[in-house]
C-alpha cells in the first residue's frame, strides 16, 4: 500500500479514536458523601485533604487544621458544607448564582471564636459574593473549644467549589 492509499485509513483511525472517547464531566455528581483519611491528617502531604464533604451543590475540603482536634475540624467542615450547599441552592433558585471555587483561612482565638478570616482575592464579583455570603459567613459563626496553653496558633484552611443545578446533566 502506498502512502497516498494509506491516508484515508489514517484519517479514519484518528476519527474512530476521537469518537470512542466518552463525554466529559466537569461537575460533582449529587451525593452526601463525607470522606476523611486519618493517614493524611498530620502527614503534611500538600495534595491531601484531611476531610472532604460532598453535597448537591457544593464540595468542601478541610485542607489543614492546626491546634484543633480532628473531631472538631470534621464537625466544622460538615457544618460549612451544609451551610454552603443551602446558600448556593438559594442563590441558584433566585438566578443570581455564579459557580466557582475558593480557599478560606480561619484563625481561631484562645476563647474558641473565629477571630480572623481571609480568602484569596477574586476579580469576579459573583464569585466574591458567594464567598462572603455562603462560605465566609458560616465559618465566622463557628465555635471551638477554648485553647489549652500552647504556643500553637490555631487555625484551619478550607477549600470549596460550588455550582448551580444547570451544571448538572
Amino acid at each position: 500500500m502506498t502512502l497516498h492509499g494509506a491516508l484515508p485509513l489514517i484519517a479514519l483511525s484518528g476519527f474512530l479514536t476521537l469518537s470512542a472517547c466518552g463525554p466529559r464531566r466537569d461537575f460533582v455528581p449529587e451525593s452526601r458523601d463525607s470522606v476523611g483519611d486519618e493517614s493524611t491528617r498530620d502527614s503534611g502531604a500538600p495534595d491531601a485533604y484531611a476531610h472532604v464533604v460532598k453535597r448537591r451543590f457544593a464540595v468542601v475540603g478541610l485542607a489543614e487544621a492546626r491546634g484543633i482536634s480532628h473531631a472538631e475540624a470534621v464537625k466544622a467542615t460538615e457544618k460549612i458544607a451544609a451551610s454552603l450547599d443551602a446558600c448556593v441552592a438559594s442563590l441558584d433558585r433566585e438566578g443570581t448564582l455564579t459557580s466557582g471555587a475558593a480557599r478560606v483561612l480561619a484563625i481561631v482565638g484562645d476563647g474558641g471564636d473565629v477571630v480572623q478570616v481571609a480568602s484569596a482575592p477574586t476579580n469576579e464579583t459573583g464569585v466574591a459574593r458567594v464567598v462572603v455570603l455562603c462560605f465566609v459567613a458560616p465559618i465566622k459563626a463557628l465555635g471551638f473549644s477554648p485553647a489549652a496553653p500552647s504556643s500553637v496558633r490555631r487555625g484551619m484552611a478550607f477549600e470549596a467549589t460550588w455550582h448551580g443545578a444547570a451544571a448538572k446533566p
